[in-house]
């Protein structure tokens, strides 16, 4: 009875922890596969192993891009408000949309890399969660080569076939 009671607490502190800090459905995922999240870290249990959240920009930082490509005008706002989200306000020529963008839960699994100035950087997938329109689709967060180079974030968009007057893959800095 006493094991039972000491596991609740524990259980609902880590809950109380996690309040925030992480979006819903990556704690919904990672407790459906026995996993815990502390702080920047992914507990493996079973496997007595840990996994560490990237976290590419500073929580609670302002950061605002503009597009390298000449022929567009706009601006992308990002701010990192948990270990799992972002939020974001885009605006591209005449569009402007506003949301928050998740870290892909299974970003483990494999991180894609993207060609960047002669070299190959790491990139972060946020996938748009929450938004007021339907323009964004995700966000690549790069700010490491896979060489170890480290540079000012570098912000790859891709957007949906709905916004056809831009390019499906705008790239801000």
């Amino acid at each position: 009875m006493i094991r039972i009671f000491l596991f609740l607490i524990i259980f609902l502190i880590q809950c109380l922890e996690a309040n925030g800090q992480y979006n819903d459905k990556w704690i919904s995922y990672y407790s459906k596969i026995n996993m815990n999240l502390v702080d920047s870290f992914i507990i493996l249990p079973n496997q007595l192993d840990t996994l560490i959240i990237p976290t590419p920009i500073t929580k609670n930082q302002p950061y605002s891009f503009n597009p390298i490509e000449k022929d567009i005008t706009g601006k992308l706002e990002i701010e990192r408000i948990n270990y799992t989200d972002i939020k974001y306000s885009l605006s591209i020529n005449h569009i402007k949309e506003s949301g928050i963008a998740t870290l892909n839960p299974s970003f483990q699994l494999g991180t894609e890399s993207n060609s960047f100035e002669n070299d190959e950087y790491w990139l972060y997938e946020y996938y748009v969660t929450e938004n007021k329109d339907n323009c964004a689709i995700k966000f690549g967060i790069m700010t490491e080569s896979l060489t170890g180079k480290k540079i000012k974030p570098v912000i790859i968009v891709i957007v949906n076939n709905s916004c056809s007057e831009i390019s499906d893959e705008l790239v801000f800095r």
